[in-house]
């Protein structure tokens, strides 16, 4: 099992996009064994992807709002990681909840889940 969280992170979904808030993600590690055939060599590589996690946003509500209409749908979640030199993971995922929460006078709060239905996995930097 693997778990990470940052308190600088960018996440997006479903045209959504969050900052300001901690992100954790909980998933647990499989290796798939994927052999590669060149010029009638075999070369084994392993690629590393997590199949089964789950992640969460903790921060400011955004401005725009977060669209309550993405709870239950599935799309691309992007976390992006600026703490660790952009490290970015995305993968596809369910939203599972969304809590809107504040108190005036300040900025409102969000916590948002996902469950993840694809394998998260280390996203190309652009």
């Amino acid at each position: 099992m693997a778990a990470f969280s940052s308190k600088k992170t960018t996440v997006t979904f479903s045209g959504l996009t969050l900052e300001m808030g901690t992100v954790t993600v909980t998933a647990n590690v499989a290796v798939e064994n994927v052999t590669v055939t060149q010029l009638s060599d075999f070369v084994e590589q392993y690629v590393v992807g997590m199949k089964d996690w789950t992640a969460s946003f903790e921060g400011v509500l955004p401005l725009a709002g977060v669209g309550l209409t993405a709870l239950g749908t599935s799309a691309t979640l992007t976390i992006d990681f600026e703490e660790t030199d952009s490290q970015k993971y995305s993968g596809t995922a369910i939203c599972t909840n969304i809590t809107p929460s504040g108190s005036a006078p300040g900025a409102g709060r969000v916590s948002i889940s996902w469950q993840g239905n694809g394998v998260l996995a280390e996203a190309p930097s652009v």
